[in-house]
């Protein structure tokens, strides 16, 4: 079936406004407002002319933005951010996909990895069948409800590559998973012919016969999905039509309410664990997969999740019931029943055009993922417990290291973002919360200029204050980027039509490019059940840069491009540092 934003499954939940659509005017003169600090006076001055003519009566503003009033559609912010990752072309592997490293209450030493496997597959079946019948509690942010409907595309959900855009695909009543072992796929009920989820016993012993019969030399398909998606799409198109199997093999997959990935891989070290989670080597993935499991030889664990309709509270409810019934589901009282036969793979035919597409996936992939690199900081001097007793905002006092690090270690600030939940309202994502305020620059320019320690101690508060105002802005529907994605896609919609109409000066003008530009791109969430997460940068000598606030401890998970790495480790030593200095700073 067809992606839908509403009512894939059958389930209900409070009923919540739509996000509102901010006018015009509001999202831009936010937009010079919020750039200003990155702006010198001629860049500013431009931005100003083009942000009046954008909101001229009868301009390019009110055009677009009555192409979204016409449309009377209260998920407009939902789509906008469908639109957003549906339409990107590069390999979803690093640009789009997000990993997660799991916390286990198994002790590795007592269960194998496929027991671990088995059980982890019968505790997300357990909350997949809760999405399914509607019994999924309310999730609330303080007293307030959020949207459930996301938990509609987490299982069964495929991302089919399409040459312009992609497209979501959800079979909301999946049975089986799909088990991947060195590079092949391996269909496994996870119900019994009573409708039952299959006891553990039966479980391990399938998943134990897969991991032992598995050959060495497979097809390598699933690399595929970690190509160009406009290449992808043609090649994948190919190979369906190229036998009856081929499609029959996609379909499975497709079917599947999720993918189970068995490595051959023990990786130890946190940035090892960290790379093969985001992308490893491609040759035991499924990118295209909205919801990947993978368990390494070592018994640890992890999940790779395409982003297009899940976001990461979301995410995080599930590794939260993960982490809470994963011990649970492991029962060894009862006998494993005998295997009726032994497990098959899919069997794919190729041609000579197949194997070069494979072969050249294989080259490209390895190049793409030689391009990036991945550092994991654990910051344990103190965590967010003694940054609450100086009487700031853990988050704010993050967020400012993390400005005044790139100042002491570049010489200047660029623009940054954190990601902001708006799942308050229905079909809410994220909205966009720019760090770089007018007052985060003062403190950065008392910190640099030695003023009395008082002054640039206040200069600190007020700054963590404007942020916390900022970040209330963008939860209440305030902010600007979810409304600037869906005017220029709103934009290109029109341009379709009238392809003589010009790209707006808006889109063009420097406050808009520098904003935009995002080199630090930040989130933070829960850490329960969770050791580690991360993502790729989105802009070209960026950084992609996931934090946890524990107890008594920091923890940075950062990537970047190959090519800027040694100004990553620099910006991550100051980073450091700079931890310690704001620290004394409010101490004292």
């Amino acid at each position: 079936m067809s992606f839908n934003l509403k009512n894939d499954y059958d389930t209900t939940q409070i009923a919540l406004p739509p996000q509102p659509l901010p006018s015009i005017e509001a999202t831009s003169y936010k937009l010079l407002e919020w750039a200003k600090p990155l702006l010198d006076n001629d860049e500013y001055q431009a931005s100003l002319d083009a942000v009046m003519t954008f909101c001229e009566t009868k301009g390019s503003g009110e055009q677009l933005q009555q192409a979204l009033v016409q449309a009377e559609d209260r998920y407009w912010s939902g789509k906008a951010w469908q639109d957003h990752y549906l339409r990107h072309r590069d390999s979803l592997a690093i640009h789009s996909n997000v990993f997660y490293y799991l916390e286990s209450q198994l002790h590795l030493h007592e269960f194998s990895p496929v027991q671990i496997a088995a059980a982890l597959a019968i505790s997300a079946t357990e909350f997949m069948l809760e999405i399914q019948r509607g019994t999924l509690s309310q999730d609330f942010q303080g007293k307030a409800p959020l949207c459930m409907d996301q938990y509609q595309q987490l299982f069964g959900a495929t991302r089919i590559p399409g040459e312009l855009r992609d497209r979501i695909l959800i079979h909301p009543k999946a049975d089986h998973m799909m088990v991947m072992v060195k590079q092949q796929f391996f269909p496994v009920r996870l119900f019994d012919a009573e409708g039952n989820i299959r006891h553990y016993m039966d479980l391990s012993a399938e998943l134990d016969a897969i991991k032992n019969s598995a050959i060495d030399e497979a097809v390598n398909i699933g690399i595929m999905t970690g190509a160009n998606r406009a290449w992808w799409a043609k090649k994948r198109e190919y190979i369906k039509q190229h036998s009856a199997q081929n499609q029959a093999c996609f379909e499975q997959i497709e079917h599947a309410a999720f993918v189970l990935c068995l490595d051959e891989d023990a990786p130890q070290l946190d940035n090892d664990i960290a790379q093969k989670l985001l992308h490893g080597k491609g040759d035991n993935r499924y990118f295209d997969k909205v919801l990947q499991f993978i368990v390494f030889n070592n018994g640890k664990s992890g999940i790779n999740y395409e982003h297009t309709g899940i976001d990461g509270s979301v995410m995080l409810r599930l590794i939260r019931h993960l982490y809470d019934t994963v011990p649970l589901a492991i029962d060894d009282t009862q006998k494993a029943m005998p295997l009726a036969s032994t497990p098959s793979p899919l069997t794919w035919t190729i041609d000579s055009t197949i194997e070069q597409a494979i072969s050249h996936a294989e080259e490209e992939f390895a190049r793409h993922c030689n391009g990036y690199q991945t550092q994991v900081i654990h910051f344990n001097a103190f965590g967010q417990d003694a940054i609450k007793q100086r009487n700031i905002s853990p988050d704010a006092f993050v967020q400012l290291a993390l400005q005044l690090a790139e100042f002491r270690s570049q010489g200047s600030n660029h623009s940054a973002y954190e990601a902001i939940m708006t799942r308050t309202f229905d079909q809410g994502r994220i909205d966009v919360l720019y760090t770089v305020t007018p007052e985060a620059q003062h403190f950065i320019r008392a910190f640099a200029e030695h003023r009395p320690q008082a002054e640039i101690a206040n200069a600190l508060r007020d700054a963590a204050t404007a942020h916390i105002g900022r970040a209330k802005e963008c939860q209440k529907g305030s902010g600007i980027a979810t409304h600037l994605l869906a005017l220029e896609y709103s934009y290109e919609h029109l341009n379709a039509y009238h392809s003589e109409k010009e790209r707006p000066e808006l889109f063009q003008c420097p406050a808009y490019q520098k904003l935009m530009h995002t080199i630090i791109c930040t989130s933070t969430t829960s850490y329960y059940g969770v050791l580690l997460a991360g993502y790729g940068p989105v802009v070209d000598g960026g950084y992609g840069l996931r934090y946890f606030k524990r107890a008594n401890e920091l923890t940075f998970i950062a990537t970047c491009q190959t090519k800027t790495y040694p100004q990553m480790e620099r910006y991550l030593r100051t980073l450091e540092q700079t931890l310690h200095d704001m620290y004394r700073l409010l101490a004292e």
